[in-house]
């Protein structure tokens, strides 16, 4: 099995940050309550269950990079929404439905998301500091952000800190195009 990362064109760079537009595309998402970590850890558990075949085929997927993580509004508390963009031949007419009712398959419309990486660990600390960067960085050049922040982590616990890669991602209003 081989690990799929999400495809996407690059709009612009600006240092470290980076202008992408990703296109109509099929994600696999649930929704966990409770502290950040622990709802990307059991998000992740659920998503790969659906991933290597705990779906009505039984079908397993190659797995995907990034996982993704941003907070939704929930009453009753801090919420979660984690998710995964899954590979270009998945479809809506050719994609297994999950079991089990806590993970749904839906497509995504386009977006334009500028994006900041980072190495080591993505504390709260961490990932509050560099989601600031990136907004002073966007502030500079005009341009508006659309939601709230989404951390993108592509590695898996067992890299080494100084190896793994990880992301603060803004959803960009209006797909700002322009380079600077």
């Amino acid at each position: 099995m081989a690990t799929w990362r999400s495809k996407h064109d690059v709009i612009w760079t600006s240092g470290p940050v980076e202008a992408r537009r990703y296109r109509r595309r099929m994600v696999a998402q649930t929704v966990v309550r409770g502290p950040r970590r622990a709802a990307l850890d059991e998000g992740y558990s659920l998503l790969a269950r659906y991933v290597l075949g705990r779906n009505e085929e039984g079908e397993v997927m190659d797995m995907v990079v990034p996982i993704l993580q941003q907070r939704v509004e929930d009453p009753s508390g801090p919420a979660w929404l984690v998710y995964v963009i899954l590979p270009e031949e998945c479809t809506s007419e050719h994609l297994p439905q999950p079991l089990g009712g806590r993970v749904e398959v839906l497509e995504a419309p386009e977006t334009t998301i500028a994006t900041l990486r980072f190495a080591f660990y993505a504390s709260e600390r961490k990932l509050a500091r560099k989601e600031q960067e990136l907004r002073k960085t966007l502030a500079a050049r005009g341009t508006a952000v659309v939601g709230e922040p989404i951390y993108a982590f592509y590695s898996s616990p067992f890299i080494p800190p100084f190896m793994r890669r990880n992301e603060v991602w803004l959803e960009v209003a209006g797909g700002e195009e322009s380079g600077a």
